[in-house]
């Protein structure tokens, strides 16, 4: 009786393990669903346009339905607390499959130079993965003072690609791709902002391939996700403000008809 007792008790035992264990396994596959299901986006203005100092609305969508729990924010040049944005989508009242926000002086207006316009969309999980997840978009708008001028809304130059000069590359390429990639400063300092170029390049014609996209995350040293940026046309020039020191990753997929590639590069914030 002792023997079968005891053997009971460590089947049981077993048993319950391995309950525990499933559940931890089915709510991790449930969070990486859910966090590769999200998405947002800015639509206007365009990444690289000029706009006027001052008040602007911008717009943008996610994918969020009105009943997937999500809200979406907005910050300027990461200046907190997060402003929520004002859903527009066609489901419901709280459905920001489209959205809008407008920068004015009860957050903070448009001001000279660059501006860095980051969305936010944050979505809680279900009730067996009730964490919450979160995606970022981010694009860079120059203001203009239009007294007395056409101003209109352009594309900023690019700046000149140049041969990758920083540290602790990784690197993977396939076909005939490549990426030229380069952060400005190295070490930067804390409170500073950053700024990166990342051109997609036609190895067997060492031009510019304008048709690839380009898919770009920053990291800050604990490994979150601070900034995502993307573009179309092979080209890609942003600025973001680094507020943490320590060591920050910046990874860069291309995606063309003639290859992909993925390269990283590291920088120091003193």
């Amino acid at each position: 009786m002792t023997f079968r007792g005891s053997l009971s008790k460590k089947t049981f035992s077993l048993y319950f393990l391995g309950l525990i264990t499933c559940a931890i396994l089915s709510s991790a596959h449930g969070e990486g669903d859910l966090a590769y299901a999200i998405w947002i986006k800015i639509t206007s203005p365009l990444t690289g346009q000029q706009v006027p100092i001052g008040e602007l609305m911008i717009s943008g969508e996610s994918s969020d339905n009105g009943t997937s729990e999500c809200q979406v924010y907005v910050d300027w040049n990461n200046q907190k607390p997060y402003q929520r944005a004002t859903p527009t989508g066609p489901g419901s009242s709280q459905d920001f499959s489209n959205w809008t926000f407008t920068y004015n002086s009860s957050y903070h207006a448009i001001q000279e130079g660059i501006n860095d316009l980051t969305s936010k969309l944050t979505c809680l999980g279900s009730p067996s993965n009730p964490l919450a997840m979160n995606k970022w978009y981010s694009i860079n708008v120059t203001g203009v003072n239009s007294q007395g001028s056409d101003a209109v809304q352009l594309p900023l130059p690019i700046q000149p690609s140049v041969q990758d000069r920083k540290t602790n590359v990784n690197e993977s390429t396939s076909n005939h791709i490549q990426i030229n990639m380069q952060v400005d400063k190295n070490p930067i300092s804390l409170g500073a902002r950053q700024s990166l170029t990342v051109e997609a390049i036609d190895s067997s014609t060492g031009l510019k391939d304008s048709n690839a996209k380009i898919f770009v995350t920053v990291t800050d040293p604990s490994g979150s996700v601070i900034k995502q940026f993307d573009t179309t046309d092979g080209d890609l020039t942003r600025s973001f403000r680094v507020d943490t020191s320590g060591s920050f990753k910046v990874t860069a997929e291309v995606q063309s008809e003639i290859g992909s590639h993925t390269k990283s590069i590291t920088f120091e914030v003193q």
